[in-house]
């Protein structure tokens, strides 16, 4: 009876003061609507920014066979390339002692690997070491074995020179890739070692006049006849040296079976928080000299490096940056926000030059009304 009687008395009180009891109403309305936007917004903005990297590849950590360091580089740092000779030329000394690094910085093998010259190539990279490090490393959501090789190739007389990258399923998810056409394959294929080919828009064009034109047609590479099954939105840029070429993707395992060979040439890491890559550098280190039993004086046999630098040099951050600058001149009812990328020592404003600029990332958020 109490709450009856309540109840009664607050419908009575809200019919005495309809103007006021409707002004209540519609700021709570609002109120909740606010909410709901405002947090809609955030998840957006999270969602996109994270896109981004992922399209970016800054929350990737490559690894690829062999060790071409001098020995007083950081294998990490990306000075090191692969030059297809044995590290460091013939002016290198077979030693095993260590160098001395140039830098006081830290890299990621620090305190694990010898700063000593690298051996050159290797095929020890494999199918294991990548289930190894997808089963054991903490904070690993995806892997994808990899190999690279340049061929020419044909459809019908037309003819186009590019890098056919074999890789996993698991691809589009680590780089935020989108399908122009069709779809890309399977880890079905890839356990078939089945002969499917996905195109990037240029090779499309050049071979089949058209993105749509090239689906369910053949692709000639190496006497091996693929079929296209889809058509990627943008390239993926996987490879790690050489040349940059137009890419098409393959199932791994049909790679290697059309070089012959049953080793990797990489392991593409997809990190599920991009602040963990130098973390997970190094205990990827760990595993593998622990999986290839190198000794506390040899040198690795691989190279382990995040992509991020490769990110921000891409052009992308720097690009991001003009847009924020004149932002801020001609919209001053937005906010400039920096986000801190791995590998990146400080967010960093506008001012200081350009390499304090190519530190820096920024994104556009609706300024506040108070």
């Amino acid at each position: 009876m109490e709450l009856l009687g309540t109840v009664q008395l607050a419908i009575r009180a809200i019919g005495r003061n309809r103007l006021r009891s409707a002004l209540t109403l519609l700021g709570i309305t609002i109120g909740v609507a606010v909410v709901i936007v405002m947090v809609a917004i955030g998840n957006g903005a999270q969602r996109a920014i994270e896109q981004q990297v992922r399209a970016a590849g800054a929350n990737l950590v490559t690894v690829t066979a062999g060790n071409y360091s001098p020995g007083n580089l950081d294998p990490s740092s990306g000075d090191v390339v692969d030059t297809g000779e044995l590290a460091g030329g013939a002016g290198v000394s077979g030693s095993t002692a260590a160098h001395k690094a140039p830098t006081k910085g830290g890299w990621a093998g620090m305190g694990v690997s010898p700063r000593v010259a690298g051996r050159g190539a290797s095929t020890r990279l494999s199918v294991k070491d990548s289930v190894a490090i997808l089963d054991t490393v903490d904070g690993v959501r995806a892997v994808a074995p990899g190999m690279s090789e340049s061929a020419v190739m044909w459809n019908g007389s037309v003819s186009l020179f590019g890098r056919l990258q074999g890789t996993d399923a698991t691809l589009p998810e680590m780089r935020a890739m989108t399908m122009a056409a069709g779809t890309f394959f399977d880890s079905d294929a890839v356990a078939a070692s089945a002969p499917e080919l996905v195109l990037t828009p240029p090779v499309a064009e050049k071979l089949f006049g058209s993105v749509d034109g090239a689906l369910g047609k053949s692709v000639r590479i190496r006497k091996t006849s693929f079929t296209v099954v889809g058509v990627a939105g943008r390239g993926a840029s996987l490879a790690t040296s050489g040349a940059a070429l137009d890419e098409v993707y393959a199932p791994y395992t049909t790679v290697q079976a059309l070089l012959g060979v049953n080793h990797l040439q990489s392991i593409a890491i997809f990190v599920a928080r991009a602040g963990d890559s130098t973390r997970i550098s190094t205990d990827v280190i760990k595993l593998l000299r622990a999986r290839h039993a190198l000794g506390e004086t040899d040198p690795d046999d691989f190279l382990v490096r995040t992509q991020a630098r490769d990110a921000i040099n891409s052009g992308w951050v720097l690009k991001e940056l003009e847009w924020a600058k004149q932002v801020q001149q001609n919209r001053p009812d937005y906010r400039i926000i920096p986000l801190r990328l791995p590998g990146v020592q400080r967010p960093l404003g506008f001012g200081g030059g350009r390499n304090r600029l190519r530190r820096s990332r920024f994104v556009r958020f609706p300024k506040l009304a108070g």
